[in-house]
Parts: structure tokens; sequence; C-alpha cells
């Protein structure tokens, strides 16, 4: 991309974004996608294998959930898809959408909780883990780290737990 060259923007979308994340995508294409002024997520903008940016669209939400969203972290789970996590506005995790290998996008759905668990959350991350499983951790206003879920090679999803503390 040129210097002084700005990404379309997504698609009906003409507002600005709080926070953005970047992931690979099907075909090895850079994703980012952020949170617009208006709490929704979105897909910003997708680069091509020839450097070419192509304008998003809002994302597909978790089936059931119509509130807005706060945080986005990317993962690489199951099948190597592109998945999208994010914290609701109810403090709730969840798997906002994720991209098939044909570059398609599907709402996600509630992240199972860890066993116990039910505050909120107010950071996620998201990484590998054994077996090359994706795992998204959490931490809630206390500051308590909870493995909140994981995703096993069938791309189902599992609890966590409360992840043992420094002594």
């Amino acid at each position: 991309m040129e210097s002084g060259l700005r990404a379309a923007k997504p698609s009906g979308y003409s507002g600005t974004f709080t926070q953005l994340a970047t992931g690979v995508g099907n075909g090895n294409f850079l994703q980012v996608l952020g949170i617009g002024t208006d709490g929704n997520a979105y897909l910003v903008a997708w680069q091509d294998n020839g450097g070419n940016w192509h304008p998003g669209f809002a994302l597909p939400k978790p089936s059931g959930y119509n509130g807005t969203f706060a945080k986005l972290v990317t993962g690489i789970g199951n099948s190597n898809y592109l998945q999208v996590f994010g914290i609701g506005s109810n403090g709730v995790a969840y798997l906002v959408s994720w991209q098939d290998s044909g570059g398609n996008w599907h709402g996600g759905l509630t992240l199972p909780q860890p066993s116990g668990y039910n505050g909120s959350f107010s950071q996620l991350a998201a990484g590998n883990g054994n077996s090359h499983y994706l795992q998204v951790v959490g931490t809630d206003a206390q500051g308590n780290v909870y493995l909140v879920s994981w995703q096993d090679s069938e791309g189902k999803w599992h609890a966590g737990f409360e992840l043992p503390r420094a002594s």
C-alpha cells in the first residue's frame, strides 16, 4: 500500500473505530477488525495477495446476542479458521464471528464460561496451547485470570477454570 492511501471503510458504515485487531484469514489475507463507535464489530478492511485493500462489513453477531462489544481479539482455531472474540456489553465472552476457508464469515456463540464463574470479564487474549488447541483467557474486574474456554480439534468449545496464581 502506498504511503498516504487509506483503506475504504466497511460497507454502510461511516463512523470511526475505538479499537482494532488484526488476523490472518483465508488465503493468508490480512484482515483488520474493529469495534465501531456504535459498538458493533466490523471487518474494517482486508488485503489481498497483490497488496490491494478491500472494504469490509459488519460482522455477523453470535446467535441470540443483539448487544455491543467492548474488546476484540483474534485467534486461529480448528481447521486454521480465523476467529474473532469479544467481550459483550454484558461482560460475557463471545466468539463473535469466524471465517471459513472460503472467506465467508459466520456468527459465533456465547463461549462456555469457567465452571462456577458468573462475573464480568474486562480483558481477553487468545492463543494456541497444547495440541495447538485455541484457548481464550480473560481477567475479571478484580484481576483474577481465567482460562475462559478452549476449542478442540473438532471445533467444539469447552469451559475453562481459574488459572493458578504466582506465589
